[in-house]
């Protein structure tokens, strides 16, 4: 049994070996997820070096191994696909650049260094906010569920950017996850939408999430989710990183520091250049603006060539 392990460990170091190309971009997945391919789909679309594909699978003893193998090789840059990915490349590559990318709130674990950039999941939460008030302009009173303890800033930064628009933003400060639900009950008559960000005390728990979009629908208020699920489920609206166009993003910046013999390190952290709008009809529907809505959504997003997802 020992020796097929051994046997098995050698094949897969071959492999490695065999076609990695030092002069091409090497790209690792932290799994097989159906948008961590999208990605790559991009990548391949958009990069004119040669790219290379390796897998984790999840499985962060495999992941050793190929950056292991990556840092024997040393391909001209390595992007990276997702947290699990990034992150050992963060503790394992010095000196080969690295350009990340799918790593949710990238800003928690610390991505910098001179070898280190990457693309961003989502657009700033100022900008989605101006976003959604171009696709909805009658919108006057927006409510905004957190928790004071870990989000103020954030708060104080969209409301900032709320007064600019013509916005008022109507606080629901919560400490636990188990007040929500009650605590919004209170926006009832008060707001025309609900805006929802990443704060981990409000859309941590998917039975919070799930009775926040059913409170929404059952008030015909606006609820203005994240992500494609939450419009699955019943809220309204979405703003989301189109996933193929981050890929030829990151290679386009990869290309850029190869030929161009950037420092990773001094190119700041971009912003998704592209993304799409979701869009759930049957709740439309239900608070009555299927029509002025689709009209500028679709305006909207001809004008900014941003595709639609349409659910129900």
């Amino acid at each position: 049994m020992k020796g097929l392990v051994i046997f098995y460990v050698f094949v897969f170091e071959l492999t490695i070996l065999t076609y990695i190309h030092s002069a091409g971009i090497a790209v690792v997945k932290s799994d097989s997820l159906k948008a961590y391919n999208k990605v790559l789909t991009g990548i391949s679309l958009e990069s004119k070096l040669a790219v290379e594909e390796f897998d984790m699978k999840g499985d962060k003893d495999r992941g050793h191994k190929i950056f292991e193998v990556l840092n024997s090789k040393r391909p001209s840059a390595i992007i990276t696909i997702g947290p699990e990915a990034t992150l050992l490349a963060k503790k394992l590559v010095k000196d080969i650049p690295v350009i990340f990318c799918m790593v949710p709130d990238h800003t928690k674990y610390g991505l910098s260094g001179s070898n280190f950039t990457g693309v961003s999941l989502l657009l700033p939460l100022k900008t989605q906010l101006t976003i959604l008030k171009s696709v909805t302009p009658n919108i006057r009173n927006v409510g905004i569920i957190y928790n004071p303890k870990i989000s103020k800033s954030t708060f104080n930064e969209l409301n900032k950017k709320a007064t600019e628009l013509g916005l008022t933003l109507v606080p629901v400060l919560v400490d636990e996850s188990e007040e929500v639900v009650s605590s919004i009950q209170v926006l009832q008559g008060k707001v025309d939408a609900i805006f929802l960000f990443p704060d981990p005390t409000v859309v941590s728990s998917v039975d919070v999430v799930k009775e926040i979009i059913r409170f929404a629908f059952d008030k015909k208020i606006s609820l203005f989710g994240i992500g494609e699920e939450m419009v699955k489920e019943g809220a309204l609206l979405s703003i989301n990183p189109e996933y193929t166009s981050i890929g030829q993003q990151v290679a386009r910046i990869a290309q850029d520091i190869i030929k161009q013999n950037i420092k990773p390190g001094l190119i700041p952290v971009s912003d998704p250049e592209s993304v799409s709008i979701a869009l759930n009809i049957t709740t439309a529907k239900r608070i009555g603006v299927e029509c002025s809505m689709a009209l500028e959504i679709f305006t909207f997003s001809a004008y900014n060539e941003y595709p639609i997802k349409v659910y129900k």
